[in-house]
């Protein structure tokens, strides 16, 4: 009987498939083809899933900061790019988070960001080191505790509660 885990960290054999996938990608592989031979070799994910697909690998190979192929070529310049510009999707790979939420703040306002004029009209974000690093603090930063602060900030209503014309 296979008990069930969460996280691919939780693996009782994490740290064999983590090198097996490093060796697999060093020999050049693609990610569809890591996933097919890790799945022959008997590796299986966590939650219950049957297989690896290619995505379920290319998040481990970053995670593992492993560079591949394809992600070698994603940090190049953008066309008349400026120091500190990067794409949506290289900054969230610089910054180890998901590029949609880059993607909601870009459309929050909360990035300076500019579109490219020609195809393929990519994001193009300005970060500088300060601005990493307050991504990072936005990134970090507790949804709930921010709610609570919020709520507790909240001024109290200075009138008194309307009077009760019931005893007149």
């Amino acid at each position: 009987m296979v008990r069930p885990v969460a996280r691919l960290e939780q693996l009782s054999y994490y740290p064999q498939l983590c090198a097996r996938a490093q060796q697999l990608a060093a020999d050049g592989l693609t990610m569809a083809a890591i996933a097919a031979r890790l799945n022959a070799e008997g590796y299986r994910p966590p939650k219950r899933r049957e297989q690896f697909g290619a995505q379920g690998i290319r998040a481990l190979l970053q995670r593992l900061g492993v560079r591949t192929r394809h992600t070698q070529q994603r940090r190049r310049p953008a066309p008349g790019s400026q120091p500190d510009e990067w794409g949506l999707r290289e900054l969230a790979h610089a910054l180890a988070m998901p590029h949609v939420t880059l993607y909601a703040w870009l459309k929050r306002g909360w990035l300076t960001a500019r579109r490219e004029p020609r195809p393929p009209s990519r994001w193009i974000v300005w970060a500088d080191a300060a601005e990493q690093g307050r991504l990072r603090r936005l990134h970090q930063r507790s949804l709930s505790q921010e709610a609570a602060q919020r709520w507790a900030a909240r001024p109290l209503c200075d009138q008194p509660p309307p009077a009760d014309d019931s005893e007149t």
